[in-house]
């Protein structure tokens, strides 16, 4: 009886002396900042790093694709067509609607990564894409290739479409 009684109070004791009260235990915490180099880190080699205007300049041009392949999902040709440039194979607003206006809704998606050059005065972008438009009576279409967009490498520069080379898939 007298060895149970002195297991029990020496644990007991020795539950009762851990060192868990706040005073006796203190965890380090560390402050970890996100750096600005961070928001821009790839995962492959050094030669294929891109850099962060570079970035910002794909970023802008795949917003204008978006907003091209939007507008034409959401039957607002004009707005499609005013994205690209005057010197495009766009034809004719009313050629283009006209070719435009079979899909109720458009899905883009980038499918390999883009490239950036900048010569003469202006910004090339080139986004290899995959599309699928809804027609209206229910059937898909899917295309891949590419979209080529420019804009002058001026303060108030805008990209516009210069190019749309794509392919439909197989069905």
């Amino acid at each position: 009886m007298i060895p149970a009684l002195f297991v029990l109070g020496l644990s007991f004791y020795s539950c009762g002396n851990r060192a868990t009260d706040n005073d006796e235990v203190k965890i380090k915490q560390q402050d970890e900042h996100t750096t600005e180099e961070d928001m821009f880190q790839t995962s492959s080699g050094a030669e294929d790093e891109m850099s962060r205007e570079d970035m910002v300049e794909i970023a802008e041009a795949k917003e204008i694709v978006n907003d091209y392949y939007g507008a034409i999902g959401r039957s607002q040709p004009r707005a499609a067509y005013d994205l690209m440039d005057a010197k495009s194979s766009r034809g004719t607003f009313s050629e283009f609607s006209e070719q435009q206006s079979k899909y109720e809704d458009v899905k883009v998606n980038f499918t390999d990564d883009a490239t950036v050059n900048k010569s003469g005065g202006n910004y090339t972008v080139t986004l290899p894409i995959r599309y699928t438009g809804m027609t209206s009576q229910g059937s898909s279409e899917s295309y891949t290739g590419k979209a080529i967009l420019k804009k002058p490498d001026t303060e108030d520069g805008k990209y516009t479409i210069s190019s749309l080379d794509v392919n439909r898939e197989d069905s």
